[in-house]
């Protein structure tokens, strides 16, 4: 009798062992897959930010190419205006 206490006893101690380590597993697992979601939200919330980054800077690039080519139009004017004005002082110094 005093065996299958024995026994009993080892067999009650080893399953609270066995229920410990378990449970230490299992909130450890919770606390990695807790980390895992975290570092998943805050990887979504920079990938987001880095999207409407590069769109807003899609937009001042394209912003940028339409003031780009605004300028060159008014400097291209700008240019033939002034050789029509140097043609005519040269017209003008060879008929004086």
């Amino acid at each position: 009798m005093l065996e299958l206490k024995i026994a009993n006893s080892e067999m009650m101690e080893k399953f609270e062992t066995d229920k410990y380590e378990i449970t230490t597993n299992m909130l450890n697992a919770k606390n990695e897959v807790s980390d895992l979601e975290i570092k998943l939200a805050d990887t979504r919330e920079v990938l987001e930010k880095s999207q409407s980054m590069k769109t807003q800077a899609l937009v001042d690039a394209e912003d940028m190419r339409k003031e780009l080519s605004k300028l060159h139009d008014s400097f291209i004017q700008m240019k033939e205006k002034q050789n029509a004005e140097h043609e005519k002082n040269v017209e003008v110094s060879v008929h004086s």
